[in-house]
């Protein structure tokens, strides 16, 4: 989990926390206005999901593209290596020649 979550992660702890204690004194005390005020915590909490969603989101993109980009230039180097390869064996001509049959002649 990155750090940069944790901000985000606290809002949501404390609007819960403030929904449950607005709902208590709405449900046990009768208090409507605590009902309001609790309806507001769950609206706060619900932002802060969503910003948590995108945020979550956004981080995974980064990651895959970056193993992406990652696979992409293994490939690059592996293929470098191979032409790398292939240009040696003919420049030192241990690779011989194909006959007619496909047999190879030294």
């Amino acid at each position: 989990m990155s750090a940069d979550l944790m901000p985000q992660i606290q809002e949501l702890t404390d609007a819960v926390a403030e929904f449950q204690a607005q709902y208590t004194k709405y449900s046990e005390q009768n208090v409507n206005s605590a009902g309001s005020r609790a309806r507001k915590a769950l609206m706060a909490a619900k932002k802060s999901i969503n910003s948590l969603r995108k945020t979550i989101l956004e981080e995974q993109k980064v990651a895959k593209a970056e193993k992406k980009a990652e696979k992409k230039d293994e490939k690059k180097a592996e293929k470098k290596d191979d032409d790398a390869a292939a240009a040696d064996e003919e420049k030192t001509g241990k690779k011989g020649k194909q006959g007619k049959k496909g047999k190879t002649e030294e």
